[in-house]
């Protein structure tokens, strides 16, 4: 998974898939803070591997957010469960 605002990556073993996906673009734009970039980032890598259920994941981001941030975490978990869906 990698940013599509970013350059290709390099190095990359034969058959090896990428999927570019617009997390820097969508923290800023849909949440209006790139520093949530990284929970945007979470949400898609959730959806896609399937690791961890979507209220597992929102449980444990929320247990580590700074007070007074908990909406906007939440509103960019949402941001990347929605992008890797589309």
């Amino acid at each position: 998974i990698a940013d599509e605002s970013i350059g290709e990556p390099s190095g990359l073993q034969e058959g090896v898939r990428v999927l570019r996906v617009p997390i820097l673009q969508t923290a800023r734009e849909k949440v209006g803070r790139e520093i949530t970039a990284n929970v945007v980032a979470l949400g898609v890598l959730a959806v896609i591997t399937e690791a961890v259920s979507r209220p597992a994941l929102q449980e444990a981001v929320l247990a580590r957010v700074p007070k007074g941030t908990t909406e906007l975490n939440i509103k960019a978990l949402s941001c990347g469960f929605e992008l890797a869906e589309a």
